[in-house]
């Protein structure tokens, strides 16, 4: 799930990363210590594998996170908040941005976020959305030209947000560089929000990671296994009094039961392949 503006326009205090967490769910949190920030995050479930990404330049607000599966396929999934009131210089940085990560990450990307550029008006097309270009501001051009500069998609077609009698505008985008978008949903705003909540599926192949208890055999205490295990084995499976699948079922009834009081368990990490993965924007 990535979400922008998660904190108040005028804070009274600053925030902590704790105060954000979800059970099942990994927090990446950025600008929670700028008093001018809005702030973004992304909420990974504990099964994925992601880890954040450096982005050496000065747009204000972005977040990215690079995951990587174990046939060697990465993804760049970034989170990236435009203020209405960007500066020029903000959003030349915006578009160096789009640059820097087409020519330094040879993978699949999906970017979302609140970009506020009300006035474009994106039409739907056999792949992804389309930009009228008629009486856009010089900024606004560079914006559609980097997206189509650089190659990338960008899938919203229908207003995202919407306050009271205001006219509807699409100001929150997702943006990548495959046509890997399916089941794109438009939700209802979460809480108080005025921007709908955009879910949709992403066909990339990402990890899953899965953790299970496994026996240490290397610190087992195999002389109190032994000791437990020095029953009557002849009385216990005696065949005049057990079928071939009871003697089985007690067999490994008590190797187990010795198991499990002698040898210690670990914690026992492993990586699943995994093809798609859903994806929650909210504003």
């Amino acid at each position: 799930m990535a979400v922008t503006e998660i904190l108040p326009k005028n804070p009274i205090q600053q925030l902590l990363p704790s105060e954000f967490e979800l059970e099942g769910y990994k927090v990446f949190c950025q600008g929670l210590d700028n008093r001018k920030s809005r702030g973004i995050l992304f909420y990974v479930a504990m099964d994925l594998e992601a880890s954040v990404v450096d982005i050496p330049l000065a747009f204000e607000e972005c977040l990215f996170l690079i995951a990587k599966s174990s046939s060697g396929q990465k993804i760049l999934i970034g989170n990236i908040y435009r203020s209405p009131n960007s500066l020029q210089e903000n959003d030349n940085e915006l578009y160096e941005l789009f640059e820097y990560c087409e020519r330094n990450f040879k993978m699949p990307k999906v970017f979302v976020g609140d970009f506020n550029f009300r006035n474009i008006d994106w039409y739907p097309t056999q792949i992804g959305a389309s930009a009228r270009c008629c009486n856009l501001s010089d900024n606004e051009m560079r914006f559609i030209n980097s997206l189509r500069k650089n190659m990338y998609i960008q899938h919203i077609s229908e207003p995202t947000r919407q306050r009271g009698a205001d006219t509807p505008h699409i100001l929150d985008l997702v943006i990548t560089s495959e046509d890997c978008i399916n089941n794109l949903e438009q939700l209802s705003p979460l809480g108080l929000s005025d921007h709908c909540v955009l879910k949709f599926t992403c066909n990339l192949e990402i990890d899953q990671v899965t953790f299970a208890d496994k026996f240490n055999l290397d610190k087992g205490d195999y002389a109190k296994l032994r000791e437990f295990l020095n029953v009557n084995w002849d009385n216990l499976l005696h065949a005049r009094e057990n079928t071939v699948d009871e003697m089985w079922d007690k067999f490994t009834s008590l190797i187990t039961e010795g198991m499990n009081a002698f040898v210690p368990k670990h914690l026992h990490r492993s990586i699943n392949s995994k093809k798609i993965f859903n994806l929650l924007m909210l504003t």
